[in-house]
């Protein structure tokens, strides 16, 4: 995928719920099945992050409201989500930042695929 097609792709996920995450550790993958309902009309979309280097997921703010702790999300939001490309030593990663609600989320890798699957 060109990077405007990434960009595209995942321009139209925002506001997405996040029906099922993988870290695959072994295989160094993060990935995110999505939910996306607009106009009454659902879709599922995939986003897989290959080749992953560094994964940060900051919910600091949550100190800010204690609340937050302790109840679970009923649903997981992508608020926002972007794609970047960046140089690591040499070489060239992908950057993917996200918010997950208010949480920041990154991820530091090789390949990044996205794609509508309905």
């Amino acid at each position: 995928m060109s990077d405007a097609e990434i960009a595209n792709v995942l321009n139209a996920l925002w506001g997405c719920v996040v029906d099922e995450y993988r870290f695959d550790l072994a295989n160094h993958t993060v990935s995110f099945h999505l939910n996306c309902t607009e106009g009454g009309e659902t879709r599922r979309a995939l986003v897989e992050m290959v080749g992953v280097l560094t994964i940060v997921l900051d919910n600091s703010f949550f100190f800010r409201a204690p609340g937050y702790l302790s109840k679970p999300w009923a649903y997981v939001e992508l608020t926002a989500i972007e794609a970047t490309r960046v140089q690591v030593s040499g070489h060239e990663f992908w950057r993917i930042t996200a918010e997950l609600w208010e949480s920041k989320f990154e991820v530091i890798c090789q390949n990044v695929l996205a794609r509508v699957l309905s």
